[in-house]
């Protein structure tokens, strides 16, 4: 089930109801988004060096932690627009992977509902700018075409509280996952990218997709293109690069694939 797509996890009640939940929504916003992002990357390094079987448990314990507190799940474009027209009090806050990496400081962070409100509270500082629903699709669409992998994000799963648009060298969550095996700070999509070789004429020799894909996903086997199921997170960012319409995306199910 596209959890995401229920009308349900959008409500705000989920928060106002739900002490706990309010918790993690207020530490997020207010206690330092920054701080978070740098606490929970730290604890990550602290877990893969751990020795066995002290490893194992604690990565369990990160997996079943990222539900309770702040984590995401890879979405393509086509559903990050649903997830628009579902939330509320659209808002841009910055990128703070991208700051406490040294980069240039982007509002590439797409969120909803309440922070709306709670951020000018506690980070009246830092930047935000209210949009409405078509400006950020609008914003969805450019940021696809410029290669940001799109991923919706949840204060206490299910309340969803925004759309990251990062990329895999600046975001914490997938670095979280890929370097220190924390599968559940970022879920796989729902998709997996398929290709047809009827249309792929491997752009000359030289596929632009291979370099687009974030996840080295996508490869050259005797002669053609070929996605590695276990690397593909289903983005759907190879698609806007292929000027032929020779890949697409299919649900996990209909391929055959559970890898998440």
């Amino acid at each position: 089930m596209k959890w995401y797509l229920d009308p349900e996890v959008y409500r705000d009640e989920l928060v106002t109801e739900d002490p706990k939940r309010r918790e993690v929504v207020e530490k997020i916003t207010g206690y330092n988004l920054e701080y978070y992002i740098y606490n929970t990357s730290k604890m990550a390094r602290i877990v893969s060096k751990m020795p066995q079987p002290f490893k194992s448990i604690f990565k369990a314990v990160a997996n079943r932690k990222a539900y309770e507190l702040h984590a995401g799940q890879v979405v393509p474009l086509e559903d990050a627009l649903k997830i628009v027209d579902l939330a509320h009090n659209h808002v841009l806050i910055p990128c703070y992977c991208r700051y406490l990496l040294g980069a240039e400081t982007k509002l590439t962070c797409l969120n909803f509902g309440l922070v709306r409100d709670l951020w000018p509270k506690y980070k009246p500082n830092d930047p935000i700018s209210e949009i409405d629903k078509e400006e950020a699709k609008e914003l969805l669409r450019e940021w696809d075409e410029k290669g940001y992998i799109h991923g919706v994000f949840w204060a206490k799963i299910p309340y969803v509280i925004a759309i990251c648009n990062c990329e895999k060298k600046y975001c914490t969550a997938l670095r979280n996952r890929l370097l220190f095996g924390i599968e559940n700070s970022y879920k796989k999509s729902h998709y997996i990218a398929v290709v047809n070789h009827e249309l792929c004429d491997l752009c000359g020799g030289r596929p632009k997709c291979i370099s687009r894909c974030q996840f080295g996903a996508i490869k050259i086997r005797d002669g053609k293109l070929y996605i590695d199921e276990d690397l593909c997170f289903g983005c759907g960012l190879c698609r806007s690069v292929c000027d032929r319409g020779a890949l697409s995306l299919v649900s996990r199910e209909e391929a055959g694939v559970n890898v998440w």
